[in-house]
Formats: structure tokens, C-alpha cells, sequence
């Protein structure tokens, strides 16, 4: 093989990289063979807040006991009683608001439900990473970062595609940084799908690029190029021609903000154009703030914002494309953990634990689900972290299960190793 090809053959194997092709040749059993088009009714968006965002500031308890023990531990970040946006009473009775930067979300109550404490178990490891790695993997309390290599979601996929679908299923605008997804079944990870000339320029480049691959490799005997083959002919000849068919330039029906507003925008843009996509999976940072936090305005007070009129946008904009379609997306907001209840000597807070997690959309049960835990001291975990009071596989099983996304319960149990299902189901599909 002369030094051209062997360049050429170097760069094409990164853009596939780039793109979220699995390692294993899982395509080459049906070599050149288009696999059919699924399309997908329900829809997950999965948003992920990362740094670790601060709960307590977000859903924030207002009945007197609980409000008088929040400002005492924030006297400098707290959010006046004032700007709270009232939102409903938990199954005790305490009535929570939102932070005043998420106004926008306030006319879809009815479609907005609420988790005030929810984690991944009792004094779990409070490291950035370990979190990740614990909720990518879908365990609880502990453990090995993955037991069989994949992400809970991508096991999810493994399972309801025992053979490779046609199209995109799922899209990963974090580019892969989290394995949530990793498994054997084919997952897109542009950052920006809509850069759809791998930054070229050439709209041709997908035809360009696998004419030469199939010089390089055509009437080979060698497995290994068959199934490298194989691969860059579902990317090339299948996948970028389904991205192609998305029309990024639509008008959208609302006015989304800049950053995660146009992810969000170029999300809608794949839901409406692809209707096998089922998966989609978004990161914001900026949520680890451990100094100048600020209260009803600043550092968290701008980010949450940019979240809050981000979905609001896409809940609109959706609802005016198809109501039909915006019916059947579900858009969960999580956080690795939550942040220290007392504020620091830099007016910011440290790691904490249970955290708030929210899920909106136009096919979702609105209100606060489960029980507050409670600021007292004595209610805490280290007399510093909101103690968990919903397990965060009960929310993420609901989703998967015959509620939402339709897997049978035992099926959406058995994505989370050790997890025998919900105690007490949330219900808020």
C-alpha cells in the first residue's frame, strides 16, 4: 500500500472515530447491506449539568421551618422569599420554588416534574469523575466504573437493537466524553451535527471519501479490512446521508439563546427530520461553583438561565412544528451530585450529595415527587449534604420502561446492575 492511502486510510479512520463508530465491527456481518429505517415514537433528551449542580438554589423549600434553616446556612447566596417562583408541595407537604433565572420555564408547570433529592446512594465518593462514572454505568453506592464496559443507555440500545438499525439513533453532542451510550450499537458524536462536511467545505465529501476507501479495499480477503470496509460504508453511504437530509437552516418556532440554546435548536432540527432518532444526549458546564456563587443573580444564577430558556425554547418551538411530536419527548436534567447545603468562607458551596433533577415535556405529569429530607442538621449526611431521598434508577427506569420509551419493567431494571425496581413508583409519565 503506497503512502498516500496509508495517509488517507489514517485520517478517514479518525473521522469515524470522531463520529462515534463502535470499535467492534458489529457492521461487517452485513457487509454493504442497508438496514432498515426504525421509526421511533417516543423520544429521550438527556441534559446533563456538569460540575455538580447546587439543588438547594434551584428547588428551593419555602415553608417557614425549612426556608428560615436555608437562609441561616446562605446568608450571602440565598434567594429572597420574594423571587422564589412558587411550584408546587412535595408528598410531605413542604412547598418548594424555582430560582428566578428559570421564569421561563413557569407556563409549563404542568409538564415540569420535580425531584428535590436525588442521587446515586448514601456517602458516595464526592469526585467528579467517580460520579460520572457511577451514573454512566447505572450503578448505586459503589462499585467497579462498568462491569461489562458499557453505559446504561447503551445497554438499553444493545438490547432493542439485536441487529444493526439503519440511520441515527442516537446523537451525543458531548462528542463522546461520557460513556452513558458506549456499547455495540452505532451512536453520532458530533459536537455540531451540522457541520456536515467534516470541515472540508466539499458537500460531496462522504462520496469522495468512500470511493478511494473502496478502491483501497475492494475484493480484499483480509478480515480486518472488511470489516474496516464494512464500517466506513454505513458512515459514509448511510449515516451522513441521513444527517444530510436534516435541514439545520430551519426557522425555528421559538427564539433559543446562544450556547446550549443551539444545541438545543440543532436537536429539534434532528427530531423533526429523523424520525429513528430516539436518543439524544447534551452537556452544559459551569456548575461547579465553589466561589462566587451568587443568588438571584451570578455565576449560577446565568448558567441556569441559559438551561431554563434553552428547553423553554425547545418545548415551544417543537409544540409549534408538531404537537404530536413534542407530546412524545422527554427531556430528564441531571448532575453528577449536589453541592455542601452551608455556604463556604468564598460565598460559593463545596461537593455535596443529592442534588435536584427535573424531567420536562409535553407527555409528562407535572409537581414535585417525593420527600423532602429536610435541612436539620441532624437530617443531613456530614451535617453538610442533602441526603438522598429518590434513587436516581427509578426516574431513568420509568423513562425506559413500558411508560415511556417502552421496555418491559424487568427489561428497564436489568440496565442497572443489582437494581430490583422502583420501591414506590414516581409515576409522573
Amino acid at each position: 500500500m503506497d503512502a498516500n492511502k496509508r495517509k488517507f486510510l489514517k485520517m478517514t479512520g479518525g473521522v469515524v472515530a470522531a463520529i462515534g463508530l463502535p470499535a467492534m465491527g458489529w457492521y461487517s456481518s452485513s457487509l454493504f447491506a442497508a438496514a432498515p429505517i426504525i421509526p421511533n415514537r417516543r423520544k429521550l433528551v438527556i441534559l446533563h449539568l456538569d460540575g455538580g449542580n447546587d439543588g438547594v438554589n434551584t428547588l428551593i423549600p419555602i415553608d417557614p421551618t425549612q426556608f428560615g434553616l436555608y437562609q441561616s446556612m446562605r446568608p450571602d447566596i440565598y434567594i429572597p422569599l420574594a423571587n422564589v417562583l412558587p411550584v408546587g408541595f412535595d408528598a410531605s407537604g413542604i412547598r418548594f420554588g424555582l430560582h428566578p433565572a428559570m421564569a421561563s420555564l413557569m407556563p409549563y408547570q404542568s409538564n415540569l416534574a420535580l425531584f428535590p433529592a436525588t442521587h446515586t446512594g448514601v456517602n458516595s465518593n464526592r469526585s467528579h469523575f467517580f460520579q460520572h462514572d457511577m451514573l454512566d454505568a447505572g450503578l448505586f453506592t459503589g462499585g467497579a466504573p462498568s462491569l461489562d464496559q458499557k453505559g446504561w443507555l447503551g445497554r438499553y440500545l444493545d438490547n432493542k437493537y439485536l441487529s444493526p438499525p439503519g440511520g441515527i439513533i442516537a446523537q451525543d453532542f458531548a462528542g463522546g466524553d461520557q460513556f452513558l451510550l458506549d456499547g455495540n450499537t452505532f451512536v453520532l458524536k458530533f459536537r455540531d451535527p451540522a457541520q456536515q462536511d467534516l470541515g472540508t467545505g466539499s458537500t460531496t465529501i462522504s462520496t469522495a471519501m468512500w470511493n478511494d476507501i473502496k478502491l483501497v479495499s475492494s475484493g480484499t480477503t483480509d478480515p480486518h479490512l472488511r470489516t474496516y470496509s464494512s464500517e466506513q460504508h454505513h458512515v459514509f453511504d448511510e449515516v451522513l446521508p441521513r444527517l444530510t437530509a436534516v435541514n439545520f437552516n430551519r426557522l425555528p418556532g421559538a427564539t433559543y439563546p446562544t450556547g446550549l440554546g443551539s444545541d438545543f435548536k440543532k436537536a429539534a432540527d434532528m427530531l423533526i427530520a429523523l424520525p429513528e432518532l430516539e436518543v439524544i444526549h447534551l452537556s452544559q458546564g459551569g456548575y461547579d461553583t465553589h466561589s462566587t456563587q451568587g443568588g438571584v443573580t451570578g455565576q449560577q444564577a446565568n448558567i441556569l438561565k441559559t438551561m431554563a430558556d434553552s428547553m423553554a425554547a425547545f418545548y415551544a418551538d417543537l409544540v409549534n412544528y408538531d404537537p404530536a411530536l413534542n407530546s412524545n419527548v422527554a427531556v430528564i436534567v441531571m448532575s453528577e451530585f449536589g453541592r455542601t447545603v452551608h455556604q463556604n468562607q468564598d460565598k460559593g458551596t463545596d461537593h455535596g450529595q443529592a442534588t435536584s433533577w427535573m424531567v420536562f415535556g409535553g407527555g409528562i405529569r407535572g409537581g414535585v415527587y417525593g420527600n423532602y429530607p429536610g435541612l436539620e442538621l441532624a437530617k443531613l449526611e456530614a451535617n453538610d449534604w442533602l441526603r438522598t431521598t429518590i434513587d436516581y434508577r427509578d426516574i431513568f427506569t420509568e423513562l425506559t420502561g413500558p411508560r415511556f420509551l417502552g421496555a418491559t419493567a424487568a427489561q428497564a431494571n436489568a440496565l442497572f446492575p443489582g437494581y430490583a425496581g422502583a420501591t414506590n413508583p414516581l409515576n409522573f409519565t
